[in-house]
């Protein structure tokens, strides 16, 4: 699948038109500056285009392995959370979770800005969330991409920012039922790509259906990515839904549901 046309911008380039500098890229010994600058352009867009093909028909393909083969073997990929994922093995591992929860990626270059056998490709990746409930929604993401010039006259992957999406699961069952006035423990976890908890996420609880106390209402999650409340069931013997929903996720909520039941005799 080619890369969506409609959101290509020229490239802008950084480049000192020293006839050593060009030199790193296929194609590259003009007879002057002006037809030097053309044909460094040229060749670097079509080096981004063809390396940003392979990554779209590699999300297409859900292959983290064809993925991380894109990459330089010491290439960095920067998720959202800040936790950095280090060489091709981590990157794949880090697809590989990510691959569960994408459908339908569409990435679209916005700019290019080469310079020295390096280009710095900024692009806008599109796709479809999946939930644990089957249902969907989409998702944007920004991402900036450093390539290198390699021995074969293409690009690699050497730095990834972006382009990661955070998971918020239940911990542990479901709440119990529960007599007027008794409690129990709600917890929710953030985590990324790669599986590990992401602290300071901000967490709201709030009853959706029934009745009763939740607090704290608003919280953040832990050094472990948990963030937790307490919920109080109301007089009423009713059925209960509590959601907990992440202030990166605003689409996704965790529900949690129990009954109100009589008091044992």
């Amino acid at each position: 699948m080619r890369l969506m046309r409609s959101l290509l911008l020229p490239i802008l380039l950084g480049l000192p038109f020293s006839a050593a500098a060009q030199s790193t890229l296929p194609g590259s010994h003009p007879t002057s500056i002006d037809q030097q600058r053309a044909e460094y352009e040229a060749s670097a867009r079509a080096h981004a285009d063809t390396l940003l093909d392979a990554w779209q028909a590699a999300l297409d393909a859900r292959d983290a392995k064809r993925l991380a083969e894109l990459y330089d073997k010491h290439a960095v990929v920067v998720l959202t959370s800040g936790r950095r994922l280090v060489g091709r093995a981590a990157i794949q591992r880090g697809y590989k979770n990510l691959l569960t929860r994408m459908r339908a990626p569409k990435v679209g270059i916005s700019k290019i800005v080469a310079g020295g056998g390096n280009a710095r490709v900024s692009a806008i990746l599109t796709f479809d969330v999946l939930v644990d409930s089957g249902s969907s929604y989409a998702y944007t993401a920004t991402v900036e991409f450093s390539l290198h010039a390699t021995v074969t006259e293409a690009f690699d992957i050497r730095v990834q920012e972006g382009g990661d999406i955070d998971t918020i699961v239940m911990v542990g069952d479901q709440p119990a039922d529960l007599a007027p006035a008794h409690g129990d423990s709600l917890s929710v976890q953030v985590v990324d790509a790669t599986g590990a908890g992401i602290d300071g996420v901000a967490v709201t609880f709030e009853i959706a259906v029934g009745h009763g106390t939740i607090a704290p209402a608003a919280t953040r999650t832990d050094t472990r990515g948990i963030a937790t409340a307490y919920f109080t069931a109301g007089a009423a013997l009713e059925l209960n839904t509590i959601s907990a929903t992440a202030a990166t996720l605003p689409e996704e909520a965790v529900l949690f549901s129990n009954k109100t039941i009589p008091a044992a005799p």
